[in-house]
């Protein structure tokens, strides 16, 4: 007599979400879209779906519900996505974590008034403005008015990896995430690398609607 022994694959999807500073965030909402299926992140910020659907599929890392306790005072976190791939049958572990940047509210935010055009800079991002319309800004709440905030922070703590294509030390964070504009607004970025002048380059945002990186305009070095 022969015995066969089958064992079921199971297919399990983890990661971790912190903050840029490398802070793990307790009690974020992680949900898979297309599905109802949503988990929250422990005290370690780690995240795990059992038996996930597989293939390409798209995470939303929801920060509104992380507690003031994790937060920190006058800061809060807003929602993105993250684009994946799920293999069928494996223990699916991000390589690395999501981070999230947060909104600060300590007075280095910019107000965006609806009927004001407002030029958007901090002392958290030196050499970086931000021209925003009277009325062209929308919140992810449909509002003409809220608060923006800059940051520089390193690449490696970015939401997502940064393309291959690029290879920058530094990236802005923009918060908060789902802000959309009506039209192009007006970038200016310092030229830490003396790109020589009149060079062309390509402006690359993170859609936080779709999780990946875009082309989302082009630059031309002034100085």
């Amino acid at each position: 007599a022969k015995t066969v022994v089958q064992y079921a694959s199971i297919t399990k999807l983890s990661g971790i979400v912190k903050d840029t500073n490398g802070v793990p965030l307790p009690n974020a909402t992680v949900q898979l879209v297309g599905t109802n299926v949503s988990v929250g992140t422990d005290t370690t910020g780690m995240f795990t779906f059992n038996s996930p659907v597989s293939g390409d599929q798209t995470l939303t890392i929801d920060g509104t519900t992380i507690p003031a306790t994790a937060t920190g005072p006058g800061r809060t976190f807003s929602k993105t996505a993250v684009s994946i791939s799920i293999g069928l049958g494996q223990n699916n572990v991000l390589p690395r974590p999501i981070f999230l940047a947060p909104l600060v509210r300590d007075g280095s935010e910019t107000i965006v008034l609806a009927n004001q055009a407002t030029t958007v800079t901090s002392p958290a991002a030196p050499g970086v403005e931000i021209t925003v319309p009277a009325g062209k800004a929308v919140f992810p709440d449909g509002s003409n008015v809220g608060s923006i905030n800059i940051a520089t922070i390193s690449a490696d703590n970015s939401t997502i990896p940064v393309p291959d294509v690029a290879v920058p030390t530094t990236v802005i964070a923009l918060e908060p995430s789902g802000l959309e504009f009506k039209e192009r607004i007006d970038l200016v970025l310092p030229n830490d690398n003396e790109i020589p002048a009149g060079t062309d380059l390509m402006i690359l945002s993170m859609n936080s609607n779709t999780g990946r990186w875009e082309i989302d305009g082009n630059a031309t070095v002034s100085a």
